[in-house]
Order: C-alpha cells, then structure tokens, then sequence
C-alpha cells in the first residue's frame, strides 16, 4: 500500500506517538515508502525535515491518551499485523483532525519567512544597481528614509493604472525614495518606448514624459514616444543619438537581468525595502508596505 510522502510523516510520528518509536519505523519502511521514495514524493528534504519537527512538536504537546510507549531496541517485525496499526493511527487522526491543517499552516509560515529571508539575502547583494538608479530616474526625496524600486513596461494597462498611484506617493510622502527601472518585456514597442524614456531622463523631464506617456491609450512603441517627446519640447538631435547608444541598451539589459535575478516575472512590481510586492496592489497597500518597512527600521535600529 503506497502512502502519500508528508501523510506517511504525520502518520509515522502519529504512530510514534500511540505505539513507540520501533512501531513507527515499520511504518515507514513497510506501508510502501521507501525512505527513497519518501524524499522524492516533491517536497525537499528541508521541508520533509520542517514537517517532521512540526508533526513532533506537535504530539509532544498533544499525547494520545494512551499508555506511554516502551521502547523498541529494533523495528517491530514484518509480521506486525498492519490493519491494527492502521486503525490506531486512523482513530488518532479522527480524533485530532486538526494536526493536518496545523502542519500545513506552520509549513506555510515556516516557507513565507524562508523565503523573505532569500529575498533580503539577493536584496543586498544587488543594492548598488538596485537603489542607485540611473541619472534622471531616481525622483523624490535623494535621502529618504524608504526606497520605492519600480519596475515597468509601458505597454502593462496595470502598470498605467498604478502610475498615478506613484505619483501620489511623490506628492504626499516627503520622506520617499523612488527609482525607475525600465522593464521592457511585453513587445517590441515596449523596447522601443524604454529607449526614448531613458533617453529622455538625460534630458532631466523624465517624469513629465513618464506621467503623460502612461496616460496614453493603446499601444505604446517608438514612434509615439518619440512624437510626445517632440510634443513636449525635448532637443530631438540629441535624444534620438542618446536612445541608440550602448549605454541605454546596458541599461536596459541590466535590469532585465536583475529583475531575474530578484524574481521579478511581471509588472508592475515594487520592491519596497525588503519587500518584494507584485502587481497593481493600489495606493493604501503601497504605504500599508512602506509604513511597515518604517516601523521595522526604527525597531531595528
């Protein structure tokens, strides 16, 4: 009989719990898993590792009511009726049903702070090109006390939504930081577009482009960048030598890198702090974030 990987865990160490640790060891290697097997069933052993300390815990704090368990120099014999181990662990189990849902959630909470802790980890490893910014793209306060990254595709409808919401954080939040990154993924245009946007930040307006190029409808590419550009009174001779230039093509290429390197797979995306935040998540969200990275920097220092 073939037991799913975590269930042959929760009820290996429910039967360590109700019988004895020999008792659980047949149940591992005699219900159809083989230790082999049980370590690829899709979890990592990390994870197969954390549920078995939360599973423990877990019984540790809640015995059966039963006799305490004797120990077992060796695992019980092959002969060992399995319907009795199975009905023992079957009435444990229906009897506290609720140590499948806890070990799933401690899980959960154990991977959400694992991964934040990787992301803080790639965070600093690539501050300089993450904070620094390209000349022109870096607006509001040069000292802030919270840094807002932000990284979109002129083409994303989300991204056109959220713009105002940035602009609503310049407007109100004296104490922000915020960097643009170009993040052309989503067509041609998209490239062609980020090429003039960047060539316009050397001209020092890039956020009066930025705001009126969000705002346009369909779809975005070079030709219409260019023309708002001209619309707008940039020096076209040199804004059309900048956009063609190696160093634009860097930059781009650069944050196309480090987007993958931080797992950015979308737009908009903000990183806020140590705060990886995917999606359009609308304008309370972003200080809900921001004031939360605030408080840990105060606490923390």
């Amino acid at each position: 009989m073939y037991i799913p990987r975590v269930l042959a865990i929760v009820l290996g160490l429910a039967v360590a719990g109700a019988t004895g640790a020999g008792m659980a060891s047949w149940w591992f290697l005699n219900a159809g898993n083989t230790t082999e097997e049980v370590a690829s069933e899709g979890f990592t052993s990390a994870q197969m590792a954390s549920i078995e300390g939360i599973v423990g815990a877990y019984l540790k704090a809640n015995p059966p009511a039963v006799a305490a368990p004797v120990a077992v120099a060796s695992p019980a014999p092959a002969n060992d009726d399995p319907a009795k181990i199975e009905d023992i662990v079957r009435n444990y189990l229906m009897t506290k049903p609720e140590i499948m849902r806890d070990v799933f959630a401690a899980l959960e909470v154990k991977e959400e702070q694992t991964r934040k802790s990787r992301f803080e980890a790639l965070v600093a490893a690539n501050a300089e090109q993450l904070y620094g910014g390209t000349k022109g793209l870096e607006l509001g306060n040069p000292d802030g006390d919270v840094t807002v990254v932000e990284f979109y595709d002129y083409n994303c409808p989300y991204c056109r939504r959220a713009a105002g919401d940035m602009v609503a954080l310049l407007d109100t939040d004296p104490n922000l930081k915020m960097v643009m990154k170009e993040y052309p993924i989503l067509s041609d245009g998209s490239t062609e577009t980020a090429r003039v946007s960047l060539a316009v930040a050397k001209q020092g307006r890039f956020m009066e482009f930025h705001k009126k190029m969000m705002a346009i409808s369909g779809q975005a590419n070079g030709a219409r960048a260019l023309g708002l550009a001209e619309e707008l009174g940039f020096d076209m001779a040199k804004l059309r030598a900048d956009m063609d230039s190696p160093e634009v093509q860097a930059e781009i290429d650069a944050t196309l890198k480090l987007a993958a390197t931080l797992g950015v797979r979308g737009t908009p995306a903000f990183v806020i702090g140590n705060e990886l935040v995917p999606g359009a998540v609308g304008l309370a969200s972003l200080r809900a974030t921001i004031k939360s990275v605030r408080e840990a920097a105060v606490v923390s220092n």
